[in-house]
């Protein structure tokens, strides 16, 4: 398939696979979802890949959804702002951690709903899960707490620990900068604005 130019980019050297997926139940024969899902194979290895390997790829998303949008709401990963690549690659190896830290403590801790959240249909499930399996020893047949759950009731949890190692150290302050030295200065960019852009695109055409 190949689409049409727009904005001056040419898409005529860009073909690309379609590919529609329905999902059908095996029992009823009926349409699982309403609508198909398309999916689009770019580059060359595109001929490499079957219909069936790109909807179980494409599939495999739904497995991280979860994890990028709490990160986000939840622990700051889209928050923090760097113009160093290698601070941010720090970052967003310390969100991973916190949520690992999460997903681990998940066994450990219960359900510590607000009280206005007692009454709602999530919480009442879990709590039910909670006293179904309160006499399980084996934590793998437990049910796990979802992620947003374990961050509010993780704090119980936490409190128990030894805090000596995470106070913070006691340390001199620094010498700072002597006089006459200079910083290297950050690298400036010309600023494009969007009129100067769309000009030269139209020229170009």
């Amino acid at each position: 398939m190949i689409v049409r130019a727009k904005q001056g980019n040419k898409m005529k050297d860009k073909p690309f696979n379609l590919i529609g997926v329905q999902v059908i139940d095996a029992q009823t024969g009926e349409l699982v979802f309403q609508k198909p899902l398309f999916i689009g194979l770019f580059g060359k290895p595109k001929e490499q890949v079957t219909a069936q390997e790109a909807y179980q790829y494409y599939r495999q998303r739904y497995d991280i959804e979860g994890h990028n949008r709490f990160s986000k709401q939840r622990l700051l990963l889209d928050k923090y702002q760097t113009p160093d690549v290698q601070t941010l690659d720090n970052w967003t190896l310390l969100v991973a951690a916190a949520y690992w830290l999460l997903f681990y403590a998940a066994d450990d801790v219960q359900a510590n709903p607000k009280p206005w959240e007692k009454y709602l249909p999530k919480i009442k499930e879990l709590e039910k899960q909670n006293n179904e399996n309160k006499d399980l020893k084996n934590k793998e047949n437990k049910p796990k707490l979802p992620v947003a759950q374990t961050q509010k009731a993780a704090l119980n949890l936490f409190n128990t620990f030894d805090k000596k190692p995470f106070v913070p150290k006691s340390v001199k302050n620094g010498k700072g900068r002597k006089k006459g030295d200079k910083q290297t200065p950050r690298k400036s960019f010309k600023v494009v604005k969007k009129s100067d852009f769309d000009n030269k695109t139209r020229k170009n055409e």
